[in-house]
């Protein structure tokens, strides 16, 4: 009876194949355990075990410009990857999932547990079946080293003028796909700014700003969805000054200069949509002045100027 309990608990053992999963994901996506489920309410012929003929390799939680991954490793030493395009980490892993029980389903079933028997009987030798081919990895794209995004956005530029002028940008951005905290990156910026209009005893001035800006950025920190890149800012242009209904309504352009420090953050929306937010501060490099008569001085840019801009960025690849 006993040898006949061990032999019935082996075959069961021997019932599917056997699978393991490696899992890295964020606090928001499914739980390891939540995964094994849903592959095996889907292949319940399947059982998780140490040395399985399956391994299972999830990447839930990729950086920045990457997609979701699954690697599948077989006991043959064959291996491929499937990228998985989903916004949503629960719909992925959803996805991994029926993927995962569609290849354990054409899997063999795995060798049954050696069985102990009392009084153990010579049992003839016989041919082993024939495992089939594994099938053929499936070619994946070239993952590019770069990534290309465009952004747009509207702030406040101090120090141009006696009150912060009131801008809207567009930016091109080209960085380095790393997954480390070391990602340099560009972004190259244009911006148009106005300011409210000065009144002065001797008539009011009205300011423009026309920039062209650029942020070399070097160390990323990333958590989850958000991340923050530091970056050195430098940007020139022009100031345009001119008075209105003045004594002495003249025009004048003031070459304008500044480099410092800043950053971008941004927080995913979607698999490419970004909430882009970023500022600087930054010591101005020429300092005009814009004059009526030499005695009344409208203004002269500080020492230290800033700026801060809201808007939206969107991954071009």
């Amino acid at each position: 009876m006993l040898g006949i309990a061990t032999l019935v608990w082996g075959l069961a053992e021997a019932s599917g194949p056997t699978f393991s999963v490696a899992y890295h994901a964020g606090e928001d996506c499914p739980t390891v355990a939540q995964l094994e489920a849903a592959i095996l309410a889907r292949a319940p012929q399947a059982r998780a075990a140490e040395g399985a003929q399956v391994r299972f390799e999830v990447e839930l939680a990729p950086a920045p410009g990457q997609p979701r991954r699954l690697r599948v490793e077989l006991d043959d030493g064959s291996s491929q990857d499937r990228e998985i395009a989903a916004d949503d980490c629960a719909e992925a892993a959803q996805s991994m999932a029926v993927i995962a029980a569609m290849i354990l389903a054409s899997r063999p079933a795995s060798p049954p547990a050696p069985v102990q028997e009392s009084a153990p009987k010579p049992a003839p030798s016989a041919e082993p079946l024939p495992t089939p081919p594994a099938a053929p990895a499936p070619r994946q794209p070239a993952t590019r080293p770069t990534w290309l995004a465009v952004s747009g956005g509207v702030g406040l530029e101090g120090g141009a003028a006696p009150s912060p002028a009131y801008a809207a940008s567009a930016s091109v951005e080209l960085g380095a796909v790393t997954g480390a905290a070391l990602a340099p990156s560009v972004r190259l910026t244009a911006l148009y700014g106005r300011a409210v209009d000065v009144t002065t005893p001797v008539g009011d001035a009205r300011f423009q700003l026309l920039l062209a800006r650029v942020h070399a950025c070097g160390l990323r920190l990333a958590w989850n969805r958000a991340e923050l890149r530091l970056c050195a800012v430098a940007d020139t242009g022009a100031v345009l000054a001119r008075g209105i209904e003045a004594r002495n309504e003249r025009s004048q352009t003031m070459p304008w200069l500044s480099a410092g420090a800043g950053a971008i953050g941004q927080l995913g929306l979607s698999r490419r949509l970004r909430l882009d937010l970023s500022g600087s501060a930054r010591g101005v490099v020429v300092r005009d002045h814009f004059v009526f008569a030499p005695t009344t001085q409208v203004h002269q840019p500080p020492v230290i100027t800033w700026y801060f801009r809201a808007g939206l960025a969107y991954q071009l690849w």
